[in-house]
């Protein structure tokens, strides 16, 4: 019997301790609702668990992405459902002038009326907004041409970035449908000047890039022999809208929000002056003049229809105007349609997801507190034996005293 190391209440404590701990985990599962709180509860499900977290938590922000997209079509479609309202009054207002029955003080106030209904849809076009946005005033357009590049202009400069380290005195270009090519390589150089190429004098092994493989912001500026700037050379310039319809990256549906303004439509005169629309064959009318929807004092000239031939000239245009705004309305239907369907799959996804982050992460309450009551009976059970195991050294006094 010995008193010094009481090997019985060592051993009994470290079973109460393990118990314990064993305890206070189950207590902090059953409190959190997570069988994974920490790392080293389960270091490999943690990080299945938290990629599985950024992927839901991507799906359920790329369906509200989806819903917002919906809402900025529904806006740019609810637009253009009035300019159609629009343009079937304006071609009713045709149709009536066309007939001779009218007076042509009759004429005169339908023309007034064709010019107001011309100026609500410039108004319309320039300013329907989604979310401080303009979306109808050709704002949201992929831009894909480049200003031409003269013949006269024998020599020209492109201030070029990422290209300039790629081009070589056997460079070619395609601009315009021109050919040109580097005068000497470009390496570590800020521009790059270009000769036309002459047919018949393209070296064999020369790279031809035409200007959509050159790409937008890699083209600064064109300029001739004289240095004079040729007005904007940015080209590829991509304006269109992008919905991030996923959770990761580069997963988008774009479409156009293209310019729905009188102009782009045909019913007005790119004209700015009266005597130029005068001599236009009587399309244009030369005295009724509508806001062109901008805040410039520039005006445009609305369709004739004071005249039974200007009527039924404005007739043919008006029609060419609906079907324009119905295939930009065909379009946008279509975009909103497949937008819901990829909100569905978005949201269903999301679902799936959760659940098998759940399966990884989530606690199984029925069985964690199985385990709960066990150790917490066990803690007992070791606490009642540590006292026994502390008692056992009492009985050495016994043989003290006999």
């Amino acid at each position: 019997m010995v008193i010094a190391h009481n090997i019985s209440a060592l051993n009994t404590y470290k079973s109460l301790g393990i118990a314990g701990n064993s305890a206070d985990r189950s207590m902090e599962k059953l409190s959190s609702g997570y069988k994974i709180n920490k790392a080293a509860d389960d270091a490999a499900g943690l990080s299945i668990s938290e990629k599985m977290r950024s992927q839901i938590r991507g799906l359920n922000q790329a369906s509200t992405n989806a819903a917002n997209g919906v809402s900025m079509i529904q806006t740019a479609e609810g637009a253009l459902n009035e300019e159609h309202s629009i343009l079937q009054r304006m071609r009713e207002l045709a149709v009536q002038a066309a007939t001779d029955t009218n007076a042509q003080e009759d004429r005169e106030a339908l023309q007034s009326e064709m010019a107001q209904l011309t100026s609500e849809i410039n108004r319309i076009g320039a300013t329907t907004e989604f979310n401080g946005m303009k979306i109808l005033n050709g704002d949201k357009t992929k831009k894909e041409t480049a200003d031409a590049v003269t013949a006269s202009a024998a020599v020209i400069t492109l201030e070029t970035d990422a290209l300039k380290n790629a081009i070589d005195a056997n460079t070619h270009f395609i601009i315009d449908g021109q050919s040109w090519k580097a005068t000497a390589a470009a390496k570590n150089a800020e521009s790059v000047t270009l000769t036309q190429v002459i047919a018949g004098d393209v070296a064999a092994n020369s790279v031809a890039l035409t200007i959509s493989e050159i790409g937008g912001s890699k083209i600064k500026s064109i300029t001739n022999t004289e240095g004079k700037a040729k007005k904007d050379a940015v080209v590829g310039v991509d304006n269109s809208v992008y919905f991030h319809v996923g959770a990761n990256s580069n997963q988008v549906i774009n479409t156009e929000f293209n310019d729905m303004r009188a102009l782009r439509l045909g019913i007005v005169s790119e004209a700015t002056d009266a005597t130029s629309v005068a001599a236009n064959d009587g399309v244009w009318a030369a005295e009724a003049n509508v806001n062109n929807g901008t805040n410039s004092d520039n005006v445009q000239f609305s369709l004739n229809i004071s005249t039974r031939e200007g009527a039924n000239i404005s007739i043919d245009v008006i029609d060419k105007a609906i079907k324009l705004v119905s295939d930009e309305r065909s379009k946008y239907g279509a975009i909103q349609n497949r937008l819901e369907y990829t909100m569905n799959n978005l949201n269903t996804t999301a679902e799936n997801m959760t659940s098998a982050e759940s399966t990884v992460r989530d606690v199984d309450m029925a069985e964690e507190m199985m385990s709960y009551t066990k150790n917490n009976i066990l803690q007992q059970a070791a606490q009642a034996m540590l006292v026994q195991a502390n008692a056992r050294p009492q009985q050495a006094l016994q043989l003290l005293q006999g």
